[in-house]
């Protein structure tokens, strides 16, 4: 399988060119910083894998052990959908044809683990996450994050609803977003 980075970019194609020494910043950070290969497996969900790598721990520990959610009206808090049997998806899509729950995305309410970018604001670091998954609604941090619904909210228009920290941060992105629009 081949693991695919920024812009298309392979490992391989990447250890080419910093061989050749055209990506002197990435083989620095290689050379200074820990890092290990990341098993890409098909069934993996990549908003778990991502919150693995966010948080250091595994499903059982962060929370997020599926691609989505159930709402339920009245709660606040989503129910993480638990699609491993047939009698649990089952029932799941009984409760959504009857329109009891409403499916969404992970979330990182239901993240019980700190993400790193909440370490280093709680040491004082400034932080900036942008897109990353399962990072709506966006946590309170010492910096800037832009959610993974951000630029849906920003292409469907609507208001904010904590897609960003600060939350007049989608309002000043909007302008960017228009302009890119094609």
């Amino acid at each position: 399988m081949r693991i695919v980075g920024v812009d298309g970019l392979d490992r391989r194609t990447a250890e080419e060119m910093m061989a050749r020494g055209e990506m002197p910043h990435l083989q620095a950070l290689l050379a200074s910083a820990a890092h290990a290969p990341l098993r890409a497996e098909p069934e993996q969900v990549p908003a778990i894998v991502w919150t693995t790598i966010a948080t250091g721990r595994g499903p059982a520990v962060h929370g997020i052990q599926s691609a989505g959610a159930r709402h339920l009206p009245g709660m606040r808090m989503p129910v993480p959908l638990a699609d491993r049997t047939r009698l649990s998806r089952a029932i799941g899509a009984a409760a959504d044809l009857l329109r009891l729950t409403r499916t969404q995305p992970a979330s990182s309410v239901l993240r019980g683990a700190k993400a790193f970018w909440n370490v280093a604001s709680d040491k004082g670091l400034r932080v900036l996450v942008v897109n990353w998954w399962a990072t709506w609604p966006a946590d309170r941090v010492n910096g800037q994050v832009v959610t993974d619904r951000a630029l849906l909210k920003l292409e469907k228009g609507g208001s904010a609803d904590r897609e960003t920290h600060p939350d007049d941060l989608l309002e000043r992105l909007r302008p960017l977003a228009a302009a890119d629009a094609p």
